[in-house]
């Protein structure tokens, strides 16, 4: 019985180590990926509370967008098996992980241009880039503790990996009051392999 019970133990460390010996490396897994376009959706920020809406209506005080630098992905990595010796008859496994993605390129630079007068200072066609500021914390609940200068946004838009899809995303604001009845913005995303992307954001009525 002594016996018998030692050899079972044996075999449940033995097996205990092959099992752990097959875990799978999630950081091993991932998608490369191009930046290749731009989507902007208009914000409500007149409340407490920043959210999405379908209107091409602002406030004066509250315009606001949300940007997302969409990239298309290229290619899988081969998942690397790990191979332990003396257990050569199992290999590490793929894990249900977070799909992670790595771009091909960096974020260099983002410029805003407005297409409208916003007011006597700033006119149709200038860079009015320095009067927005941005906020990449979308699900914080006070976003106003948040708010960084485009410059500081730059620096923050090349993460070593982005997971669940390959969207870069992060919300705008402008800062100064538009005086004009209509806004519109035009933004630029330069990349590292010498590309940019340009959208432009719907005409945006301008209310009290």
């Amino acid at each position: 019985m002594r016996i018998a019970f030692k050899l079972l133990i044996i075999l449940l460390l033995v097996t205990s180590i092959r099992l752990i010996s097959s875990c799978c490396s999630c950081e091993d897994d991932f998608f490369s990926f191009d930046y290749e376009s731009l989507k902007i959706g208009n914000i409500d920020n007149s409340g407490q509370w920043s959210k999405p809406t379908e209107e091409n209506v602002m406030s004066r005080a509250s315009v606001a967008f949300e940007i997302q630098i969409i990239g298309k992905e290229i290619a899988e990595s081969k998942f690397r098996p790990i191979h332990f010796s003396g257990f050569n008859t199992l290999s590490a496994q793929n894990c249900n992980c977070d799909e992670r993605f790595i771009s091909n390129q960096t974020i260099s630079e983002i410029k805003i241009r407005t297409l409208n007068d916003i007011n006597s200072d700033y006119c149709s066609n200038e860079d009015v880039t320095s009067l927005f500021l941005a906020n990449t914390c979308l699900s914080c609940t006070d976003v106003g503790n948040f708010y960084i200068t485009i410059s500081e946004l730059q620096k923050r838009l090349n993460p070593e990996s982005i997971y669940h899809q390959p969207i870069n995303k992060f919300l705008i604001y402008l800062t100064v009051p538009v005086e004009n009845t209509k806004a519109q913005f035009e933004f630029e995303v330069l990349l590292s392999d010498g590309r940019s992307i340009i959208a432009q954001t719907a005409l945006i009525e301008i209310k009290e």
